[in-house]
């Protein structure tokens, strides 16, 4: 039997009765993202992120009002975002970013991943400070 505690703890006390240690190998859900655990009973378990073989690159122009970086994408894994603009670009997740209604920031130059532990699958908008360069965009 393997249990799941707030903080993530897993606890493993299944026991082969021949061997006396078995194998345990769980896929936790977390929103969209699926992570796979595998370890033995009494012994650490190793953690392993979503992956992905696949990534679809756009570059997306620089504009003064919002615009779509990432349609909504429920099998999205991950992704990641650099600004080659010389002006700061506004992230929101969700629609219609502002300069005062943001999630980030990316300064000129900057990169940005998406952590895979919680991966957001909604829409993800964003706007410059003024049109100026572009922003490459990585969904995996």
């Amino acid at each position: 039997m393997a249990t799941l505690s707030s903080q993530a703890n897993i606890d493993a006390d299944e026991h082969d009765s021949n061997f006396g240690v078995k194998k345990v190998e769980l896929f936790l859900q977390n929103g969209s993202s699926l992570v796979q655990a595998q370890g033995t009973s009494g012994g650490n378990l190793i953690m392993s992120p979503p992956t992905s073989a696949t990534g679809t690159v756009t570059r997306v122009a620089s504009s003064a009002s919002s615009v779509t970086l990432l349609a909504s994408n429920a099998s999205r894994k991950g992704a990641a975002f650099f600004n080659e603009s010389t002006q700061i670009l506004y992230v929101k997740f969700g629609t219609t970013a502002s300069s005062t209604d943001y999630t980030l920031q990316l300064f000129p130059n900057a990169y940005y991943e998406i952590p895979t532990t919680t991966v957001y699958t909604g829409r993800i908008d964003g706007i410059w400070a003024s049109a100026n360069g572009a922003c490459q965009v990585t969904e995996l």
